[in-house]
């Protein structure tokens, strides 16, 4: 079972769940144009709500915690400030593990990202699963530096956002 307060391997950060409270903070993070460039950016708060009980839904009306969907805020653990979020999930029984996150463009380039990287990365390790997969929009140079550091390159995929958008994904793989 996944805890539902997730420390990092460094200690700066906490993942929690997703809370009314962080509708506001989560929004602002996702439709700053810095990130929204690599998202499909929320168009209202009610977007970001109903991403949130989906997920968090998903969680809680599971007979089986550790095959859904995980969604999570990133906090700093000194302060509670939410700075970003964070989501994996697993697919074929158990056996891969697919993760995303996105970090507020006011705590790049601070090591954060990595650190959620290696926490993800133990997290794959502690629930068994063979293979973890992520990427990063290919415009995001800084992400997939950090994804290639730990993980396999293994290509690109194209894929439409909801606006229409084409976008090149590079895809990364961790085999255990």
């Amino acid at each position: 079972m996944i805890p539902e307060k997730i420390e990092t391997t460094r200690g700066r950060l906490l993942l929690r769940y997703f809370t009314e409270a962080d509708t506001q903070t989560v929004y602002d993070i996702w439709s700053n144009p810095a990130n929204a460039r690599f998202m499909d950016a929320p168009e209202s708060l009610e977007d970001v709500r109903e991403l949130a009980d989906w997920n968090n839904g998903a969680i809680q009306h599971s007979t089986n915690k550790d095959i859904m969907c995980h969604f999570r805020v990133v906090t700093l653990k000194e302060t509670g400030e939410v700075i970003g979020t964070c989501r994996w999930h697993f697919k074929k029984e158990g056996k891969e593990m697919g993760f995303g996150y996105n970090l507020a463009e006011k705590v790049w380039g601070r090591g954060y990202a990595t650190e959620l990287l290696e926490t993800i990365i133990a997290l794959a390790k502690k629930c068994e699963v063979k293979k973890l997969i992520g990427g990063a929009d290919k415009e995001n140079v800084a992400s997939w530096h950090i994804l290639g550091k730990y993980m396999n390159f293994v290509g690109e995929e194209n894929y439409t956002e909801s606006d229409g958008r084409v976008v090149v994904d590079r895809n990364y793989e961790l085999n255990f």
